[in-house]
């Protein structure tokens, strides 16, 4: 019988990830919950206001910069000292200034500093959703499953993307698997609210020790914060270990491998 492991997903290579808004008015449970987010593995990206800490002349930071804010990274929390963890892309050496590199900021600060001043709005970013799965069918058969869908980390958080557009998957199996199927599918459309499942039958030839991987590439698009598509993608994988005494052992690293980037995935021509 086919055993399988842990999935693990990745971006796509060349792809963009996904970006949510999380959004609350009331600032303790807003801090509460991005703490609980970042302690779960969550990827956050916050705006602050570049005019105080970041010096640029007066044309830059009114005719620009300003409008955005600048991006900082929030990669953890110390409760504590009272503060957030911030990854601050922002080249002291180059651009003068005090603020940069990996630094702490008191949770009071950085909500003065937040753009809006509200200190209750975040972009958490993170891949396409795939959720990979094995259904056994018998001792040499089985269905590979792929869940497609804008699933963003947390329940608070509101996808940007309002649906996904030409959707393509390719599977790539180790040897001793067979398909019994085509290699790659796809799908016209997805709406956001909606899931779709990919499947591939497969049948066991003999031991097999290895991972299958399954690649899919879209193109999001949505309106918010202004009209937007990108191509996104995520790469999912899974470990497989099926032993049978009574058939022939077959070498245990040779995979046949799909493309697993975007050009590959959209073009439909693996390599």
């Amino acid at each position: 019988m086919l055993l399988t492991g842990d999935v693990r997903l990745r971006a796509l290579p060349g792809g963009a990830l996904l970006g949510g808004f999380y959004y609350d008015p009331y600032p303790p449970r807003f801090a509460a919950n991005l703490k609980e987010a970042l302690a779960g593995g969550a990827h956050v990206l916050i705006r602050l206001h570049p005019g105080v800490r970041y010096p640029m002349s007066d044309a830059e930071l009114l005719g620009c910069v300003d409008l955005e804010g600048h991006v900082v990274a929030v990669v953890g929390y110390d409760d504590e000292r009272g503060t957030f963890e911030l990854a601050d892309p922002w080249d002291i050496e180059r651009f003068g200034g005090h603020d940069g590199g990996l630094r702490s900021v008191p949770e009071i600060e950085l909500g003065l500093r937040w753009v809006n001043s509200t200190y209750d709005k975040a972009m958490f970013v993170f891949p396409l959703y795939v959720g990979l799965a094995a259904t056994v069918l018998s001792e040499d058969t089985a269905i590979i499953e792929a869940t497609i869908g804008l699933q963003p980390p947390a329940p608070q958080v509101r996808c940007a993307a309002v649906g996904l557009q030409h959707l393509h998957a390719m599977i790539s199996t180790p040897s001793g698997v067979t398909l019994l199927g085509d290699r790659e599918q796809h799908l016209a459309a997805l709406n956001s609210d909606d899931q779709h499942c990919f499947r591939w039958p497969i049948r066991v030839d003999y031991r097999v020790q290895g991972e299958i991987r399954v690649a899919v590439a879209s193109v999001a698009h949505g309106n918010d914060p202004y009209p937007f598509s990108d191509v996104v993608g995520t790469v999912a994988s899974m470990d497989v270990v099926h032993e049978s005494p009574t058939t022939m052992v077959a070498p245990m690293d040779v995979v046949r491998e799909a493309s697993t980037t975007v050009e590959g995935i959209l073009s439909g021509s693996p390599r």
